[in-house]
């Protein structure tokens, strides 16, 4: 997991790149950890505002628990 030199957040695994869908259109961001289940936590940011995500079976979803700069 970690974030494509041009903003989005990736997966690898066994050989697969799977680049995560954003919640936020013209937006970007990074994977930072993922759990034994494939969940994957991490943040998705404009230009105002940065999120923290979740990202879990296919849909990313904003967790609403932090926002800033």
């Amino acid at each position: 997991m970690g974030q494509t030199g041009d903003g989005h957040a990736f997966v690898y695994d066994h050989g697969h790149v799977t680049i995560l869908p954003g919640i936020i259109s013209g937006g970007y961001g990074g994977a930072n950890a993922i759990n034994t289940s494939g969940v994957v936590v991490g943040w998705a940011q404009t230009s105002a505002t940065s999120y923290a995500v979740m990202y879990n079976h296919g849909i990313m979803t904003n967790l609403n628990v932090w926002r800033g700069p």
